[in-house]
């Protein structure tokens, strides 16, 4: 699995010229609306959406985001006329190779430049740098070439792109018992995309490993690695939508597919239940239960046979357990949020939008103490989208506890200047205290503070 550990944009809807945003294990995502949180989210899912080689294709209209045609999200300065002409992606990563000794934690970088082809981005720059080669990758409408470097400075070789390829192509096929390759060879006399180019590339490195005796282990490991991004380039990022689904009285078609309302999750607990009464994840949920006031505990009522086509999901606050349907909306809205995040593999990013959403203060502040617990127990990333001071101040307090390091989480706040989003990364202390926030974050939190207060007093709260 490989694993962001920083988030480059350039030219994507508000974020007008380079951004940069580090990645930690708890990233809080703040800042009035419109000032692009939901596109550092978006673009976070669309990276997610690759089969192949990370940012080569690229799809801005993932639920629950749609940013809709690349004239909708490349970046305008000045009116309509001036639309910036390519949009630009890229990421630090690092990942976990295996060797026949040990596992390696090892670095590298991707990037990525589009351009518009009928109203949707088309790849016009591919660049991947590992620790000892550097490829740049260019399309263009009549040459493509490629280049690569050894620790980005020393020039290896430059090709005319269709003379290189071609050739290598007639290579290959006298020559493919070196190395396994799974070439679509049909697909390589007309189309080069960049995971076939790479695959192309490791073909030339593994025979200038028989020409260079002494650097044959330097390739033969890159040769390996190469092949593992291209291979293993799933990120395993979850999205989490701002309102999760409403709950019903009874449940009668199987649908524990994903969605990020949602929808899956009452027959996720009822295979709880049905395949093992003892189940940990019942357990953790009914804790965050007890911590937030929210409900005791949770129960399946099944209706006739097979059991699980039809049945009743339950909780129970004060007195017996009753309907979900019933009870306090909050009960609906945060169980998705702790199950899916209890569910999702360990190494995992959940992507999270206002998980505060019909949530009392009490709720909010034990939803931050239970998303820390699962950072640090089940190795997992949140990228959480908050207007809650709660849940803020809750993961504050456990740095201060001890149970999370300051450098494990990154608040992030966003504001608008001249039309475009400015980032801030507010570093936080051991004490949780923060380091130097700009004022304007400070008065952002005291007007949602002041409208909360409001709403209260006019008897507007759920």
């Amino acid at each position: 699995m490989i694993k962001i550990e920083k988030l480059m944009m350039e030219n994507i809807r508000s974020f007008h010229g380079r951004h940069e945003l580090n990645l930690k294990r708890i990233n809080l995502l703040v800042g009035e609306n419109s000032t692009g949180k939901s596109t550092i989210l978006g673009v976070l899912t669309a990276l997610n959406e690759q089969n192949n080689i990370p940012i080569t294709i690229i799809n801005f209209n993932t639920a629950p985001f749609l940013f809709g045609s690349f004239n909708d999200f490349i970046t305008k300065r000045g009116g309509r006329s001036k639309k910036e002409k390519f949009l630009k992606l890229g990421m630090g990563f690092f990942y976990r190779y295996r060797t026949k000794q040990h596992y390696n934690y090892k670095k590298g970088i991707l990037k990525a430049e589009y351009e518009n082809s009928e109203g949707q981005p088309k790849l016009h720059r591919f660049q991947l740098g590992l620790k000892n080669f550097y490829f740049d990758i260019l399309y263009e409408k009549d040459i493509k070439a490629i280049i690569y470097r050894h620790n980005k400075n020393e020039l290896i070789d430059k090709y005319d792109f269709d003379l290189f390829f071609n050739g290598v192509c007639r290579e290959l096929d006298n020559s493919s018992k070196v190395i396994d390759l799974n070439l679509d060879y049909d697909d390589i006399s007309n189309k080069f995309p960049p995971e076939t180019i790479l695959k192309l590339i490791v073909f030339e490195l593994f025979k200038k490993s028989h020409d260079l005796p002494n650097q044959e282990t330097n390739y033969r490991d890159f040769v390996n690695e190469l092949r593992f991004i291209i291979n293993y380039s799933n990120y395993n990022i979850v999205n989490i939508a701002p309102i999760r689904s409403k709950p019903l009285t009874t449940y009668e078609l199987h649908g524990d597919i994903y969605t990020p309302e949602g929808n899956h999750i009452p027959f996720v607990i009822e295979r709880e239940f049905r395949d093992n009464l003892t189940s940990g994840l019942i357990k953790s949920i009914e804790e965050f239960g007890l911590e937030s006031g929210l409900f005791s505990k949770i129960s399946i009522k099944e209706f006739g046979e097979p059991k699980g086509s039809r049945f009743a999901l339950n909780v129970k606050v004060n007195g017996p357990a009753r309907n979900i349907a019933y009870v306090g909306y909050g009960v609906s809205q945060a169980l998705p949020i702790v199950t899916e995040s209890l569910l999702v593999k360990s190494g995992s990013m959940i992507l999270m939008q206002q998980p505060e959403v019909h949530l009392h203060p009490r709720a909010q502040a034990a939803l931050g103490t239970v998303l820390v617990r699962i950072a640090k127990d089940q190795d997992k990333r949140f990228m959480i989208e908050t207007h809650s001071d709660y849940i803020i101040d809750r993961i504050r307090q456990e740095i201060a506890k001890g149970t999370i390091k300051s450098d494990e989480v990154n608040l992030i706040y966003t504001e608008m200047e001249d039309n475009c989003t400015k980032l801030y990364e507010i570093k936080l202390d051991e004490n949780g205290s923060l380091i130097n926030p700009p004022a304007s974050y400070r008065k952002f939190f005291m007007e949602e503070e002041y409208n909360l207060l409001t709403r209260e007093f006019n008897g507007d709260s759920n």
